[in-house]
């Protein structure tokens, strides 16, 4: 039967004892090279420079990628995908040469709009993060389970910028080229599924915490008091650290264990047990805010009819409860939830369709998934200052004591120079 793809070729001619998969892998550019110049080409040679050396050799010999001359991506694509599973050292050698470099490779559309985010992005997501870690130490009050979970958030979105842009530092200096191949391929990515990690259980942590004040106010000093909300963020930063090394032991175990076993387990507990609480949580939320607003309306049907002491005059006094505060409520947990379902909820799916299905997205789509863990950690820390009261309280008093601080000392130095240049006047 003929073969009609590189990758259905190169899985058959491994199948047989003459070649090897290091053969196929390593030596593809010498294999390429060899069929163009021999006279005397076999049909299965024939064959295998037409599906598989047309459209790559050129490349891989002289480590370039023009996208004019009419390269087929796919072909390429589906040969480093034959790479990456290889476990030799001089086929890992040969696929981080060419193959890690051409896959990382961002149009210059992509990397315009990257640079324009980060510059915009970044200062905004730096300065509210520090912001909420600075009303939590001053602020007292604030100083509560709720205070404590914010507070770590505040911390792992600051991180996943952090390491955003020190990934993109070393990439576009070129640091990233000379540094190891494992770090290129281990050590940032096990970094993004820690802090990622790091950021959605604290989010977790966060709206079961509202949730339960929400929907049991009595109950919730029993269920978190301050010394369990430390207990449980110091377990939710023991299971990242855990599945930090987890990820890095992609190293020694085979890449077919992890991707089956160990990423699957840490995509379970990190995003979709999560996912499921988050969604309850916030929707526990709502109904009991609703229900409470029926409630005040009930209440004051009743007063307002009472005092009039006049039964006729009860439908008058029955008013339609505003809609305005039933608005405002979903609005702010429709917008509470929003980064996380739609933020790490798209970059979850994504990721684990593209380990399930051995399928790489392109183009735009995996510009966005690669950047969508950076949009969120910059988003994450405005919506809980704009959507919670104490915090948002607290942190424009912290604000502007600081700017008010900060105007008194320019004011005072403003001062003592001039009274120096009198002086010496």
């Amino acid at each position: 039967m003929m073969n009609n793809t590189c990758e259905k070729l190169i899985q058959d001619l491994k199948g047989t004892p003459k070649i090897s998969p290091s053969i196929i892998s390593v030596i593809l550019p010498e294999i390429c090279n060899f069929v163009n110049t021999s006279p005397n080409a076999s049909r299965i040679a024939s064959q295998f420079q037409k599906l598989c050396c047309s459209p790559i050799s050129s490349i891989i010999l002289n480590k370039t990628l023009d996208s004019s001359n009419g390269i087929n991506h796919s072909r390429i694509e589906q040969v480093c995908r034959l790479m990456s599973k290889n476990n030799k050292p001089d086929e890992e050698e040969f696929y981080n040469e060419f193959c890690l470099s051409w896959m990382k490779s961002e149009p210059a559309e992509h990397q315009i709009l990257t640079y324009v985010l980060a510059s915009i992005l970044s200062p905004i997501g730096l300065f509210a993060n520090i912001l909420i870690l600075t009303t939590v130490y001053k602020v007292k009050k604030m100083q509560n389970p709720t205070g404590y979970f914010i507070c770590n958030l505040a911390i792992a979105d600051l991180f996943v910028i952090l390491e955003t842009l020190l990934f993109h530092t070393f990439y576009k200096s070129g640091t990233m080229s000379i540094a190891s191949e494992r770090v290129q391929k281990f050590m940032f990515p096990s970094l993004d599924i820690m802090l990622g990690s790091a950021s959605l259980l604290h989010v977790t942590a966060v709206s079961i915490e509202r949730g339960i004040a929400v929907a049991l106010p009595m109950k919730y000093p029993f269920y978190l008091s301050e010394l369990r909300a430390k207990r449980l963020i110091q377990g939710i930063w023991v299971y990242c650290t855990l599945i930090f090394f987890l990820s890095i032991s992609r190293i020694w175990v085979v890449q077919k264990f992890y991707e089956e076993t160990i990423f699957f387990v840490a995509v379970s507990c990190s995003f979709f047990i999560p996912f499921v609480l988050v969604t309850t949580s916030y929707g526990i939320i709502m109904f009991s805010a609703l229900k409470s607003i029926k409630m005040e309306h009930s209440i004051r049907k009743v007063i307002a009819a009472i005092s009039r002491l006049d039964d006729n005059l009860l439908t008058k006094a029955t008013v339609r409860p505003p809609r305005f505060r039933e608005i405002k409520i979903t609005f702010n947990v429709m917008t509470m939830t929003i980064p996380f379902v739609c933020g790490w909820g798209y970059f979850m799916t994504c990721s684990t369709y593209e380990i399930a299905a051995n399928y790489k997205f392109k183009g735009f789509q995996n510009w966005l998934i690669m950047s969508l863990p950076f949009l969120v950690s910059c988003i994450n820390p405005l919506t809980y200052i704009v959507f919670t009261r104490s915090l948002r309280q607290s942190s424009f008093r912290v604000l502007s004591n600081l700017c008010s601080n900060i105007f008194q000392r320019v004011s005072y130095k403003r001062k003592n120079n001039r009274r120096n240049s009198n002086l010496n006047l």
